[in-house]
């Protein structure tokens, strides 16, 4: 009984350690050569084993992108980048009741495609004049095409 035991203890501590590992998504944007104040950057089109589809969806903020979430695995990845109007509002206050984000107004989107490799940040530089005219009026948190 001990050796079952101790065989599937073994088993368990490796079933995470192999495979395509989550990393945040780190790196930046830039518009014309300068960092982009807004957008939202939107990852997806990965299949992973099991025939899951992989996304990740960010926010860009003074031309950094925002990890959050459990990232997603290295691989490449169509790209679509909405570019908003104005500055981003400031972070929200983890202390204060919860208030509703005012709609961002989007002005363009880019789209391509990216390589994620693990522990090298994305850079991506747009020109204004590859963006196209936005699909929708609101695009908050809802990835195109998924």
């Amino acid at each position: 009984m001990r050796w079952v035991l101790f065989g599937s203890l073994i088993l368990l501590g490796n079933a995470g350690c192999g495979g395509s590992a989550h990393r945040p998504v780190t790196g930046s944007v830039t518009l014309d050569g300068q960092p982009l104040p807004w957008g939202q950057l939107y990852l997806h089109g990965t299949v992973e084993k099991g025939g899951t589809t992989s996304h990740g969806v960010y926010e860009v903020r003074e031309g950094q992108i925002v990890a959050g979430g459990a990232g997603i695995p290295p691989g490449d990845y169509a790209v679509t980048l909405l570019v908003h109007e104005g500055s981003a509002p400031p972070p929200p206050d983890p202390n204060a009741a919860e208030a509703s984000a005012p709609e961002p107004k989007v002005k363009g989107q880019w789209e391509g495609t990216v390589q994620i490799q693990a522990g090298t940040p994305l850079s991506l530089e747009v020109q204004s004049t590859q963006l196209q005219p936005p699909a929708g009026s609101s695009h908050r948190q809802t990835a195109p095409g998924v």
